[in-house]
C-alpha cells in the first residue's frame, strides 16, 4: 500500500491514522473471535464429552503439566518407601506440594494394588487421568458420558 507524501517527504497523518485504526480493529476482531471460540467451546461447564482429544493436544497438555509436581512427589515417595502412597496426605508438604488429603491443584488421587490414578475434571463429565500400572503409565481422556475412554500421548 502506498502512503501519500506531503511537504517534502512527510507522511500524510490522516492516512497513517487510518492505517493504525484499521490494524487495531483487525487485532481486536481477532482477539474477540478467539475469546468467543474459547467461551463457546469450553463454557459453560468446561470441556464437553464430545471434545476430540488427540495426541499432543494443547489444552490437555497444559492441564497435564499441572500434575507434574504431584507425579514427581508420588515417585519420590515410592522410591523412599517401596510402595505408592495410600493417599495424598502421605506426601510430605513442601512449597510445590501443599498438605492435602484428597486433592492437590485440582488432581484427585486413587491408589491401586500396583499403581495409582490421578484424575482431574475438565468439565461436568470429562476428565483427564494419569494412570500408572506397574512400570507402565499413560494419559487417558475420559468423556464421562458412557463412551469409551481414549488413551492419548501428551507432551510433558
Amino acid at each position: 500500500m502506498m502512503v501519500a507524501m506531503r511537504d517534502g517527504g512527510g507522511a500524510d497523518r490522516s492516512t497513517l491514522r487510518r492505517l493504525l485504526f484499521a490494524t487495531a480493529g483487525v487485532l481486536m476482531l481477532s482477539f474477540a473471535g478467539a475469546a468467543g471460540l474459547w467461551v463457546v467451546y469450553l463454557w459453560p461447564g468446561g470441556v464437553r464429552p464430545t471434545y476430540n482429544a488427540v495426541d499432543h493436544d494443547l489444552l490437555l497438555t497444559y492441564r497435564a503439566r499441572s500434575a507434574k509436581p504431584i507425579i514427581e512427589a508420588v515417585e519420590r515417595y515410592r522410591l523412599q518407601h517401596g510402595a505408592y502412597p495410600p493417599d495424598l496426605a502421605a506426601l510430605a508438604p513442601s512449597e510445590a506440594m501443599p498438605a492435602a488429603t484428597t486433592e492437590i491443584h485440582g488432581w484427585g488421587y486413587t491408589a491401586s494394588a500396583d499403581g495409582y490414578t490421578l484424575s482431574s475434571r475438565l468439565g461436568w463429565d470429562p476428565s483427564l487421568e494419569y494412570v500408572v500400572e506397574g512400570a507402565a503409565s499413560r494419559w487417558v481422556f475420559s468423556p464421562g458420558d458412557g463412551s469409551l475412554d481414549k488413551t492419548i500421548v501428551l507432551r510433558s
